[in-house]
C-alpha cells in the first residue's frame, strides 16, 4: 500500500477499482468467501448504474479494471486454511500434497513453518516427549549444517525458535 501511496501525488487517492481489487484479495487470500462473494455482489448492483461511466471510465479514462471474482482458489485453499487454523497441521500437509503435489517441496519455507507449528502445538499441548519425537524425526534436518541460504534461514528460525521454549 505504501508503494501505491508514493506513486500518487500529494492529496491524490487510490481509485474505486484497485481499492475494491485490493479487499476482494484480501477476502480471498482469508478465504472469506462470502464476504467476498457479496461485496463483488453489491458492486455489481452498484455498477449497473453506472455502465455509460465503465466504458469510458469513471473519470473518463481508462475503462474499469473490474473482474469477475474467481473462487476457485478459495475453495482448494480453504479447507488447507482452515485445518492450519483449527492446529491440524498435519492434515493441512497431507490434505495440499494430495490437492498439489510438489507444492511444498517447491516451497521449502512454507512447509518448514508448518513443522514448526505443529512442533508448537505439541508443547502448547505439554506433550514433551511428543514434542521430542516430533522434532528427531521431522526437523533435526534443519539442524545439519545449512548448504543454501534457505536451508540456513530455516536453521536460524528453529534455533531462534527452540529458544522461545
Amino acid at each position: 500500500m505504501e508503494d501505491l501511496e508514493s506513486e500518487l501525488g500529494q492529496g491524490e487517492r487510490i481509485p474505486d477499482n484497485v481499492a475494491l481489487q485490493l479487499v476482494l484479495s484480501y477476502c480471498v487470500h482469508n478465504c472469506y468467501t462470502q464476504t467476498a462473494q457479496a461485496l463483488e455482489n453489491s458492486c455489481k448492483m452498484a455498477s449497473r448504474d453506472d455502465d455509460a461511466d465503465d466504458a469510458m471510465g469513471e473519470d473518463g479514462g481508462q475503462p474499469s479494471t473490474r473482474r469477475h471474482l474467481d473462487l476457485d482458489d478459495v475453495k482448494f485453499r480453504a479447507p488447507i486454511y482452515n485445518h492450519v487454523l483449527q492446529g491440524n497441521v498435519e492434515e493441512a500437509i497431507e490434505l495440499t500434497n494430495q490437492s498439489a503435489p510438489g507444492l511444498l517441496a517447491s516451497r521449502p519455507d512454507v512447509y518448514f513453518d508448518l513443522l514448526t507449528l505443529q512442533f508448537a502445538k505439541f508443547i502448547e499441548k505439554n506433550d514433551v516427549l511428543g514434542a521430542l519425537r516430533f522434532a528427531q524425526q521431522r526437523l533435526r534436518r534443519y539442524l545439519k549444517p545449512a548448504t543454501s541460504a534457505q536451508e540456513r534461514l530455516c536453521a536460524e528460525k528453529l534455533q531462534d525458535f527452540i529458544t522461545l521454549i
